[in-house]
């Protein structure tokens, strides 16, 4: 089964930051922000990725901690949540720092960095920063957990 062929294209983006890294999502499906009071794990997840569930500004959402992929450690002693809407569903990025709205920002394509998780990176004020694919994100590292049966997309198995 072949990949689609996702190119990184010139939209409006929001930086954050993790750890010590930059990070950049489409703005488009960026929800707001929020803090983090607990997170209920689920049994049998293996992701290092998905941590669980937590009630965030009254909505039931799944807890992501991009940290591991990119070897950063956790972030779970981070409080501050990027809220991101993908496919109806609600999703909480635990972030360090949320940075500014990039427009029309240009990005490069790169590849064999987290495959999945990863449309580019973009240069600014000399500033390396990894844009992120959310719908690679979601299905690569938070619907693969077997326990998660409302997920927008398709587990793989």
């Amino acid at each position: 089964m072949r990949k689609a062929n996702r190119q990184p294209s010139s939209q409006t983006l929001l930086t954050f930051q993790v750890g010590e890294r930059w990070f950049a999502i489409p703005l488009a499906t960026v929800e707001g922000t929020g803090s983090l009071s607990s997170v209920t794990a689920l049994p049998g997840n293996t992701s290092r990725v998905f941590l669980g569930l937590s009630y965030v500004l009254g909505q039931l959402m799944s807890v992501v901690d991009i940290a591991p992929l990119f070897n950063l450690g956790s972030r779970l002693s981070a409080k501050d949540l990027l809220i991101l809407k993908y496919e109806g569903y609600y999703y909480a990025i635990i972030v360090s720092v949320v940075g500014e709205i990039l427009t029309r920002p240009t990005i490069r394509a790169v590849r064999a960095m987290q495959g999945d998780a990863v449309l580019g990176v973009s240069v600014q004020k000399k500033r390396r920063i990894i844009v992120l694919d959310v719908p690679g994100l979601i299905t690569r590292h938070v619907c693969n957990c077997p326990n998660i049966k409302n997920c927008s997309s398709p587990r793989r198995e």
